[in-house]
């Protein structure tokens, strides 16, 4: 076997019945097809075939091969190591988009590593685990949204529209006020730069101007000092507020709130948070709400597509039907006509509404009068932490979750997924089969399998 004659040492492991021997050997030759077709006469030596072919995996660049094939080895360690360094690396080498992507697998590890129970007691390691989970999440979001003003710095044209460039600006700075610490390869004058550069653009010159003073306190490049103190010098000679246009409204208390608070992405009257489509960062028209304590989220999807008492032997709630539908790795909503959003002020959920800095809690009469083709349940990602749950205030934009738990508007989805061929951030196929197999592998177990909508 050392001299490359092969078929004589297989002809005489086998002659001596050293199955071992054998597998090694075609290990050694990277003659996996014959050493799984061995392994499943012997499965007793699955560990000297598992490993070295996650290894041999990664050195040829199948990065989500050796994965599964590092936990089917028992390694997951190992796994984790490797999706560290490619992280890094694309970081190093300025990938962010990647950065973003391998941060969230890495979050998906560090769940699976969690206890399966959402009701078992955390050791300490536990609660460093889930943070870590937490944290995770957040940095995948930071990079895949920092990867837009990366390349609109640095490349010479941009497929991003201004008002996208902008609403990602103000997305990072409400991300950086909940960091002591900016994280690395991402640059704060970079994000400020492409706001005052856009915001004057679009007319937001409040913000701009926010922006520039903002620059002026920082260390940036000579090459850039003298620009940016004309440019400031111009941005205080225009008016000090933001268009009225681009002022976003809280879909809760109907505020018009500042492009940039201190609050974070959040409602400077009611505090309700905002929620934005991961494509172009506009926010969605979505109130989140709660679940009463004693109500599981099993519980909750059930209720939400009961018809409610009142109603049960009438055509509907409000004539609009529709349900909640899971479409593999996306929950989608299928609306009938007749459905029109509308919140009354006799609704139990819109009396909640008009309390500020308050949560919505929704119990069970509520959960069942609610229209499910306004409900949109965003998923965790983790065994430990429970789904989020928000109303649809208008349903004629649709909303989708894809496996991450990222929230979309249909349309603008549908559109990056035929452009990229796959989901913008999961990076799944687009077809709806692969979407469902890579959905089941999310672990979700407060989730009730999808169901089939009424279409």
């Amino acid at each position: 076997a050392r001299w490359g004659d092969s078929s004589h040492a297989k002809e005489a492991y086998n002659k001596l019945g050293d199955h071992a021997g054998l597998m090694a050997l075609h290990v050694q030759q990277k003659q996996w097809d014959d050493a799984f077709a061995l392994l499943k006469q012997h499965p007793e030596h699955a560990e000297k075939v598992h490993l070295p072919y996650a290894n041999w995996l990664a050195d040829n660049d199948r990065f989500d091969e050796a994965r599964a094939a590092y936990r089917v080895a028992g390694r997951s360690e190992m796994s984790t190591r490797m999706l560290e360094q490619l992280t890094h690396n694309a970081v190093l080498m300025r990938r962010f988009k990647d950065a973003g992507y391998y941060y969230w697998l890495m979050s998906e590890e560090t769940a699976d590593s969690l206890p399966k129970d959402s009701r078992a007691l955390l050791s300490d390691e536990d609660e460093a685990k889930l943070a870590r989970f937490h944290e995770l999440k957040d940095r995948s979001e930071i990079y895949y949204a920092y990867d837009y003003v990366f390349r609109a710095m640095e490349e010479p044209f941009s497929s991003c529209l201004p008002a996208t460039l902008l609403n990602i600006g103000q997305f990072l700075l409400s991300k950086f006020a909940t960091h002591d610490e900016m994280p690395m390869g991402i640059s704060l004058s970079y994000v400020l730069i492409t706001i005052a550069k856009h915001g004057e653009a679009l007319g937001a010159y409040k913000l701009a101007r926010f922006a520039y003073q903002k620059l002026q306190s920082l260390r940036i490049p000579a090459v850039w000092q003298a620009e940016v103190d004309l440019a400031s010098v111009v941005a205080r000679s225009r008016p000090n507020v933001d268009g009225e246009d681009l002022l976003p409204l809280c879909f809760r208390c109907s505020t018009t709130n500042p492009l940039v608070s201190v609050k974070g992405d959040v409602c400077i009257n009611c505090g309700g948070h905002f929620v934005r489509s991961l494509v172009t960062f506009e926010h969605l028209p979505m109130v989140e709400f709660h679940l009463a304590d004693d109500i599981s989220a099993k519980e909750a999807r059930r209720l939400i597509n009961e018809d409610p008492p009142s109603k049960a032997s009438g055509s509907g709630r409000g004539g609009g039907g529709g349900d909640v539908l899971d479409s593999g790795g996306d929950q989608r909503l299928m609306f009938d006509d007749g459905g029109t959003g509308d919140v009354g002020l006799d609704d139990a959920f819109a009396q909640q509404m008009v309390a500020p800095n308050s949560l919505i809690t929704c119990d069970r009469d509520m959960l069942r009068n609610l229209p499910p083709n306004e409900v949109v349940i965003r998923p965790s990602g983790c065994k430990l932490v429970k789904p989020r749950y928000y109303r649809l205030m208008d349903v004629d934009t649709p909303v989708t979750v894809d496996a991450a738990g990222n929230l979309y508007e249909t349309d603008e989805y549908e559109l990056a997924c035929l452009e990229q061929g796959r989901t913008p951030f999961t990076r799944k196929g687009a077809n709806s089969d692969a979407e469902q197999e890579n959905y089941a592998m999310v672990p979700e177990p407060e989730t009730p399998p999808a169901s089939q909508g009424k279409k």
